[in-house]
C-alpha cells in the first residue's frame, strides 16, 4: 500500500534523528514502518516497530532506508524457532 510518505508501510528502516535527545536508546535500531498518524506543516508523523514490539511515533524526516533488506513473513519466523 503507497502512502503520501517516502516509506510504504512495511518497510524497514532505522531510526536516526537528527536530534540525539529524542529516544536516545533506540537511535541506530531496526525498525519497520506500521502506519502513517498525519501530517502536521509538512511532516509525516510515523508509527515505527523498534525490536518486534515497541512502537514509537516519530517524524519520517527520522527515518533512514535499512541497509538490508529483512523478511517478516511466515517462512523467516519459522527459520527463527527451529
Amino acid at each position: 500500500m503507497a502512502m503520501d510518505g517516502k516509506f510504504d508501510i512495511g518497510t524497514p528502516v532505522v531510526f536516526a534523528p537528527d536530534n540525539p535527545a529524542k529516544h536516545p536508546r533506540f537511535i541506530g535500531k531496526d525498525a519497520v514502518v506500521v502506519d502513517y498518524s498525519g501530517d502536521r506543516h509538512g511532516d509525516l508523523d510515523v508509527f515505527i516497530a523498534v525490536d518486534g514490539r515497541i512502537v514509537l511515533l516519530v517524524k519520517e524526516a527520522d527515518l533512514k532506508p535499512a541497509a538490508r533488506t529483512r523478511s517478516y513473513g511466515p517462512e523467516s519466523w519459522a527459520r527463527r524457532t527451529q
